[in-house]
């Protein structure tokens, strides 16, 4: 008969809790914790301050403790440094690359779900979206939903910097430490984001889907800006 399946040793828990664990993915992708690249693998958790890495032709699934789904896409690099379920506090940092959020509804009033860059902070409304890291600047797309994009000057935020709530079917640009209007945008971008982060054969059918099927849906591209020395 053949022999249970076992679930992948967790790597160690040395700094900090639990934030979630891996459901699939596509080789090569990395846990590293202490500076030691641990190899992922289906069912490997993923603590607090993590660093998740994607290889050029990896892709990677984990589902956060709070029941949010984030898909990394290849050369991708995210942290996640807060997940609190009865808090509704999510923190999750994007370095390089892209991820698609699945966010669930959020049921405190004082939660919040973000996705910080260099350049940006998502503040997420119970929504779907996807960010990625060019080196020029934050691009938001909101398809459902809506979420609250906030621009930063020098990884930082100011009063001079003001913020903008975006919804379905506005965009809006940041670059430099400013918010450009929202304009009206269109589903394809929405599609190539979906397709980028798929795993298995997921991506053609919920790209061709993804203003229907999906309840709440955005797109996010974000800059980052490299570290002084």
């Amino acid at each position: 008969p053949p022999l249970p399946q076992q679930r992948p040793t967790p790597v160690s828990t040395t700094t900090g809790g639990r934030a979630g664990h891996v459901t699939a993915l596509i080789p090569e992708d990395f846990i590293v914790r202490g500076g030691s690249p641990t190899p992922a693998a289906k069912g490997i958790d993923v603590n607090f301050h993590d660093v998740v890495k994607s290889s050029p032709s990896g892709r990677l699934r984990m589902v956060l403790d709070d029941g949010s789904i984030l898909n990394l896409g290849s050369a991708s690099e995210m942290t996640v440094t807060e997940s609190n379920k009865q808090t509704g506090r999510t923190t999750v940092e994007l370095a390089a690359g892209r991820v698609r959020a699945q966010v669930v509804k959020l049921t405190n009033p004082q939660g919040e779900w973000q996705v910080r860059t260099n350049t940006a902070i998502c503040g997420v409304l119970g929504t779907d979206f996807d960010v990625q890291v060019t080196p020029e600047k934050t691009i938001l797309t909101v398809f459902k939903g809506k979420v609250r994009f906030t621009p930063l000057g020098r990884g930082v935020t100011s009063a001079a910097i003001s913020a903008v709530t975006v919804v379905a079917g506005q965009t809006s640009t940041a670059a430099a430490g400013a918010v450009a209007a929202p304009v009206s945008s269109g589903v394809s971008s929405a599609s190539s984001a979906v397709a980028s982060t798929a795993i298995s054969s997921q991506g053609a059918s919920a790209a061709g889907n993804v203003a229907i099927a999906a309840s709440r849906v955005g797109v996010v591209t974000g800059a980052a800006v490299p570290a002084a020395a």
